[in-house]
């Protein structure tokens, strides 16, 4: 138990106090909130300095450092590009295109702040290396490699722009060939965190070593006899600061100092997955911006009245694309056919078309009809492609013959209808504009502001 006296510098730095012995209970009871750890300890001090000054050069406020460098060279030109593609209707599907090919290297180039990947074996600490030379280690690692990673992304640019002329296809090939496995060891942003979170860990782990000794826990004879001769220039290097002042003082530094510290590098990565998931996002909804249903608008309720019992039919046609009124009747048709036998629905009907029994009022309008009243529910997010504007409970009609007698119900889509004009109903600004937020959200989680 001797040994852990071994662990206490014994450095001097400039005294507050005169010598008042080694038992002194001097300022045993210090504010920590006002003391320094300097004072305590320059060695803590000196890594405390570096480690700042590390994450500093790595995702500090100005452009400079390496993370805002990168984003302002590789990820925010690509950003714009992006929002560009949403500027005007895609007549040709070259935006589209563009989308793609945009979004595909996005994707590729927010992994150097995710993969596991990494060029070091030696992440964390052995038994067989100091915690000293640990430290210069990866601070050397950290520095060296901070100066190659900003000139990372115009290499890989001239390597991008070589296949320019690709197919969506092929550039996708040919992008996870730039990215490869050994590619990712090189040019990886993460792993510099990942050593600074270790670097953290490791000075945690002294100062807990620290903390045990000034506690004098289990201390014995050689603990006794360390107070008396070395123990007395710790003292001094304390700035005359008792054992216990020493270790609260220790406790409160490590909860506070190195505890934010590890707090600022652990919300930068989750920053990078925040970012990520909202690049997902962009990428579903740039997929399906020209599809004329998507999953948040493809729902079609409607409830029947059968021998005086209600019967719901809900059904989704995910995200969906067709070429005319005709073709997406028939596919609602078929999916209300499913669930009508799942159901086990008997003496019951229902159609849906385009257009009812050539009759010329009918023309141009989605008509459906069943031999039971029904109600299409204000829930059906689908309506407004089918030519129903309002969102509440629309009720069928009676269909009266010449002898006025009901032989069935109806309900009539209250807009005219067009295949020709199928793309016009498309909320192509709506959707183009979500995106276009959600591009801002990710470039503000991106830290865009400080590049």
């Amino acid at each position: 138990m001797g040994q852990i006296y071994s662990v206490v510098n014994i450095i001097v730095y400039p005294v507050i106090t005169v010598y008042t012995g080694v038992f002194c209970n001097k300022i045993n009871d210090i504010d920590p909130n006002i003391r320094k750890i300097r004072e305590f300890n320059g060695d803590f001090a000196d890594k405390k300095d570096k480690l700042d000054e590390l994450k500093k050069n790595l995702y500090g406020p100005t452009a400079s450092s390496l993370i805002n460098n990168v984003n302002h060279q590789f990820i925010f030109p690509y950003t714009d590009f992006l929002n560009k593609t949403l500027t005007s209707e895609d007549l040709d599907g070259t935006q589209e295109t563009k989308r793609q090919r945009f979004i595909m290297i996005l994707e590729k180039i927010m992994t150097i702040y995710s993969t596991n990947e990494t060029q070091f074996d030696d992440l964390k600490k052995t038994a067989e290396i100091s915690f000293e030379q640990f430290f210069l280690n990866h601070k050397s690692n950290i520095e060296h490699n901070i100066v190659n990673s900003k000139n990372m992304p115009p290499r890989i640019q001239r390597e991008l722009n070589s296949h320019d002329g690709e197919t969506n296809k092929d550039f996708k090939t040919s992008l996870n060939n730039i990215f490869s496995n050994d590619e990712m060891k090189k040019i990886s942003i993460v792993q510099y965190l990942n050593i600074l979170l270790e670097m953290v860990s490791e000075l945690e782990l002294e100062v807990n070593r620290h903390i045990k000794f000034f506690e004098q826990k289990e201390k014995g004879f050689g603990g006794h006899l360390y107070d008396y001769t070395a123990g007395w220039f710790t003292w001094l290097s304390r700035s005359g600061y008792s054992y216990r002042a020493t270790a609260l003082f220790y406790t409160h530094w490590k909860k506070h100092s190195l505890k934010n510290l590890k707090e600022s590098i652990e919300t930068k990565k989750t920053s990078f997955v925040l970012s990520d998931n909202t690049l997902t996002i962009i990428k579903k909804e740039s997929k399906y911006l020209l599809h004329h249903i998507v999953e948040i608008t493809d729902q079609l309720h409607i409830q029947f009245t059968i021998n005086n019992i209600t019967k719901d039919i809900n059904i989704r046609m995910g995200n969906y694309v067709t070429e005319s009124y005709e073709s997406l009747c028939e596919d609602i048709q078929q999916k209300i056919n499913i669930e009508k036998n799942n159901l086990n629905l008997q003496n019951f009907d229902f159609k849906i078309n385009f257009g009812f029994e050539n009759r010329n009022n009918f023309k141009n309008h989605v008509v459906m009809t069943s031999n039971v009243p029904f109600t299409i529910k204000g829930t059906s997010t689908i309506m407004k492609i089918l030519g129903w504007n309002q969102i509440r409970d629309c009720r069928s009609d009676k269909i009266i013959n010449d002898e006025n007698a009901i032989v069935g119900y109806i309900n009539t889509s209250r807009t005219l209808l067009y295949n020709d004009q199928l793309n016009n109903r498309i909320p192509f600004i709506q959707r183009s504009n979500t995106i276009k937020a959600n591009i801002t959200a990710f470039n503000q989680s991106m830290n865009m502001a400080n590049t």
